[in-house]
């Protein structure tokens, strides 16, 4: 918990005190890291600022309640829409996560997202939603990378259901192709 915040601090800093050239040059790609990344792209802009980055998360966090509404009006009516965004804003772990700096408010984020994109597909269909999706989902990765299961599990869920709706079109063109006797 706290060795891990102080962790991400300091690479924060160590990479982001260069100017914004050297941090962007520090990527570290799907690893923890990805997070104190991110927040060395502030500090390479600003200065350093514990403060910053606790605000930082406290920002993800109201997104995370925000989206949280924004998927179960997508679901169920309003009431529910808000009774979920109270839980969520009110839930202990969520609070601690987006008070102090760690990547489980961005992971939580994101993983909002993806459902958000899975839900807009499987009610409207598109591309659009699954590009959403799977953006939203692979963002996650980069911060947790056992997030890329919700990745599999929606190209396995697209999938699936993309190849039972080709074998009902294909059945229904046999049935009515065929010669009545």
């Amino acid at each position: 918990g706290r060795a891990d915040a102080v962790s991400f601090e300091r690479h924060a800093w160590m990479w982001g005190q260069s100017g914004l050239a050297e941090a962007f040059s520090n990527f570290p790609g799907i690893t923890s890291y990805s997070y104190a990344w991110l927040m060395s792209l502030l500090y390479a802009i600003t200065d350093r600022s514990l403060l910053m980055l606790q605000s930082t998360s406290v920002l993800v966090g109201v997104l995370c309640v925000y989206f949280t509404w924004k998927l179960t009006q997508h679901l169920w009516e309003e009431r529910h829409a808000r009774k979920a965004a109270w839980g969520m804003a009110l839930f202990p772990m969520v609070i601690q996560y987006s008070a102090i700096t760690m990547r489980e408010a961005w992971v939580v984020l994101f993983f909002i997202l993806g459902l958000i994109g899975v839900v807009r597909w499987a009610r409207d269909g598109g591309l659009k939603p699954i590009a959403g999706g799977i953006t939203a989902f692979t963002a996650a990765t980069f911060f947790h990378g056992g997030m890329f299961v919700a990745v599999l599990a929606f190209l396995g869920l697209f999938w699936v259901l993309y190849t039972q709706r080709v074998r009902l079109s294909w059945i229904r063109e046999r049935l009515r192709s065929e010669p009545e006797l």
